[in-house]
């Protein structure tokens, strides 16, 4: 229909010398809707050919030494550019889905925790998914009145919803005024049962907190002199709330003792855990996650998996 040399000369022009389509049409004597079809003439016949690249490329070479490093049954390391940095936990959420639902059977258990790359990973599903011989519960208390998007029996019942699934809800604070509080709730009929299912997960999903001065944690926020004891301490962040050192132990302050979250000591039990976690705040936490061998699988970002060989021994 168009001679080949003017499709190539219109091609050039709009998609390597990025000419507006009227300065083309001026430039050849041609009206901007024939300049159009010939632009698709050129697609059509493969003059022109587009190709969309996946941006969020998966290392499979620093996965395979993370995986050998800390013991892990499977890794993905994905490589995020500078400008998706900042929405880094939708990246890793997003590429998480497949692990996620690969690690799903029917008739297991799934624990999920709190936080913001949790309420990510929960959006990116859908409800053409389903799986309804699983049960669905969270590893941690309620956050209250504050951070209620990312409160964890919130996200409990919109995954359940998407999945179509049983889902259990634990009626109580994620964290109370004193351990005796602590000790009398976990005993209530309305609060036991759910956490004696943390005992029967086969499945967990969670990420980690970042350095203790940078928590959301609205309880520990307020809370100045815990922070400045953890950090006395070598808090390198947190575990479902639980404040670690950077081998992974519990470090002796009364906010952990006053938590209503799944025990790591029962966390470590189950048999698939899955830490989703990533970012610069988050390195240490990360490390001693895996250090304290709480995690089976991990999703983590190019920038994270080079700081955790590197500060890992490798």
């Amino acid at each position: 229909m168009y001679a080949f040399n003017d499709l190539i000369k219109v091609a050039t022009m709009y998609y390597i010398k990025r000419f507006p389509l009227k300065r083309i049409a001026k430039s050849l004597g041609i009206s901007a809707p024939t300049i159009s079809r010939m632009l698709r003439e050129a697609e059509r016949i493969g003059l022109v050919k587009f190709e969309v690249s996946d941006i969020w490329k998966k290392n499979e070479h620093l996965a395979s030494r993370l995986k050998e490093r800390f013991d892990l049954s499977e890794v993905l390391v994905i490589e995020v550019p500078d400008m998706k940095r900042t929405n880094l936990k939708e990246v890793l959420a997003f590429h998480s889905r497949q692990i996620v639902k690969d690690s799903l059977r029917p008739g297991v258990v799934v624990g999920i925790g709190p936080g913001e790359t949790m309420a990510s990973l929960v959006e990116f599903f859908s409800p053409d998914y389903t799986l309804e011989d699983i049960t669905i519960i969270p590893l941690m208390g309620g956050w209250g009145l504050e951070g209620v998007k990312y409160d964890n029996n919130k996200l409990v019942t919109e995954l359940s919803s998407l999945l179509n699934c049983n889902y259990y809800l634990l009626p109580a604070p994620a964290y109370v005024s004193s351990s005796s509080i602590k000790k009398k709730l976990c005993s209530e009929p309305l609060i036991k049962p759910v956490i004696d299912l943390w005992g029967s997960a086969d499945v967990v999903i969670f990420s980690v907190g970042p350095e203790v001065e940078h928590t959301k944690f609205k309880e520990l926020v307020r809370d100045r002199d815990q922070i400045k004891r953890a950090k006395e301490l070598n808090a390198v962040g947190d575990i479902l709330g639980y404040l670690i050192d950077a081998a992974g132990n519990l470090i002796d302050v009364p906010f952990n003792r006053r938590l209503i979250s799944i025990p790591l000591t029962d966390l470590k039990k189950v048999p698939i855990r899955i830490l989703i976690a990533g970012g610069r705040l988050k390195y240490r936490a990360i490390l001693a996650a895996l250090k304290g061998r709480f995690a089976t699988k991990l999703i983590t970002d190019e920038m994270t998996a080079l700081h955790l060989l590197s500060e890992g021994g490798d």
